[in-house]
């Protein structure tokens, strides 16, 4: 493992201030449509909300919500989520046996699609492709990325977006949790449990919680041993039951994610109430400490999406490291390691970085995207 730290020092007694946040999202904004424009064929991936032209979709979808008003390019928010969702998507394939979740293509295309539109028949195929790939996929693909607890995410877009679909989609949300509940522990990988968000305990108690409430009882245990397995220093490890040498303070493992989820899914726990308050007051701590990361901010292993489990100017102070010019400048003298794939995906790339501008310039507390989000 390196010896340099993962980490800029946070230090100072004075938050910073981000002079104009408004022209950072349209800088962001600007370089993807420039760098990664609409086009057919698309020349990288299909990886639904995860990287490819949905999950940049996905981005303006909300634009639409915050900045209705807002052109880039000659064009607004509604107008390229349209341009983005013409590239492709719509003819892969329903892959049965393979992977759900927020990165199967089939899937999140159609939530976009129809949160979009509000085409009711476009979420009856979205709800009968669920069905398929519940029935094909293993019984244990339970986690965020390419599992149940993913598709539950997915399936709260259309929710929100498409109101009158609620009733149809909330049974195939039960029919999923009641799968998920019945076959813990979710394990992924090399079979251990994860604790985070991104394949974890966390992660997947989130989803379900937010998608029916009513839940919540059924997992109050699981969430006590995520509480039990805080640090000393507020982060987490990245397995239950095991200590790591990680100490990654970032959304994937780490107390960010974490504290993100907690935050969202502390009203569904009344009884668990003051520990609750103790952990997210605990890991807000060892976000603020350690969480300025040297890496070119994503929200993935970034500062755009640690910047999420903090409050008000924390959050801003957080953001002055992520400045166009602030960034140009780490990685022109080496303090800053350019990120060197997935530059347009959503959560390595430009627009997760715009994501995080998009909710310091509305004030909107969006929550992070195809996580802890009602849409």
């Amino acid at each position: 493992m390196s010896t340099k730290s993962r980490y800029f020092p946070n230090n100072s007694s004075t938050l910073s201030k981000v002079q104009d946040p408004r022209a950072e999202l349209i800088h962001c904004l600007t370089a993807i449509v420039n760098g990664a424009p609409p086009q057919k064929p698309w020349s990288g991936k299909f990886l639904g909300l995860y990287s490819g032209p949905t999950s940049i979709a996905y981005l303006f979808l909300h634009l639409t919500k915050t900045h209705p008003d807002l052109i880039i390019e000659g064009k607004n928010g509604k107008e390229w989520c349209e341009a983005y969702l013409d590239c492709g998507s719509d003819e892969i394939a329903i892959d049965e046996g393979k992977r759900m979740g927020i990165k199967n293509g089939y899937l999140a295309w159609r939530s976009v699609k129809a949160a979009l539109t509000k085409d009711i028949n476009m979420v009856q195929e979205m709800l009968d492709g669920v069905n398929k790939l519940h029935e094909s996929i293993g019984e244990g693909e339970n986690e965020l990325f390419d599992g149940r607890a993913g598709t539950l995410a997915l399936l709260r877009v259309v929710r929100f977006w498409v109101p009158e679909a609620k009733g149809t989609v909330d049974e195939v949300m039960k029919m999923l949790i009641r799968h998920i509940i019945t076959h813990r522990p979710c394990t992924w990988y090399d079979g251990s449990e994860f604790l985070g968000s991104a394949h974890g305990v966390v992660g997947t108690v989130l989803q379900v919680v937010l998608s029916d409430r009513s839940f919540a009882g059924e997992l109050e245990g699981a969430l006590e041993e995520v509480l039990d397995q805080q640090q000393e220093d507020g982060n987490w490890y990245i397995k239950m039951e095991k200590s790591d040498k990680g100490g990654y303070v970032q959304w994937c493992h780490g107390s960010p994610g974490v504290v993100i989820g907690l935050v969202r899914m502390r009203h569904c726990f009344p009884g668990l109430k003051d520990r609750l308050d103790s952990a997210i007051e605990k890991g807000r701590k060892n976000v603020w400490e350690k969480g300025v990361l040297i890496k070119e901010p994503c929200l993935c292993h970034g500062i755009s999406g640690n910047m999420l489990a903090l409050e008000g100017d924390q959050r801003e102070h957080l953001m002055s490291f992520a400045t166009r010019e602030r960034v140009q400048e780490g990685i022109k003298d080496g303090s800053v390691v350019e990120a060197n794939d997935d530059r347009y995906g959503l959560l390595f790339g430009e627009p997760g970085r715009a994501w995080a501008w998009m909710v310091l310039d509305s004030g909107q507390d969006l929550g992070f995207p195809a996580y802890s989000t009602e849409a």
